[in-house]
């Protein structure tokens, strides 16, 4: 599980997008809220990308999964 907080509590996050390395969406989900805790236990071993949207923003984290 990993867990994304935002460092002010005047925006929420909208929406958390995990794709794989190949750019397909393997998990969405939608929040509206300052904190988001993914779980990622049913995904491989693997690099994946988590884009987390709020607001007008985009903020894409590169995270590996052993």
């Amino acid at each position: 599980m990993i867990t994304i907080s935002l460092k002010t509590n005047s925006d929420a996050i909208d929406s958390v997008i995990v794709n794989d390395i190949f750019g397909k969406t393997v998990q969405t989900q939608t929040i509206h809220n300052s904190n988001a805790v993914i779980d990622l236990s049913n995904l491989s071993k693997g690099v994946y990308f988590v884009k987390v949207k709020t607001g007008g923003n985009e903020k894409v984290m590169k995270v590996v999964r052993k």
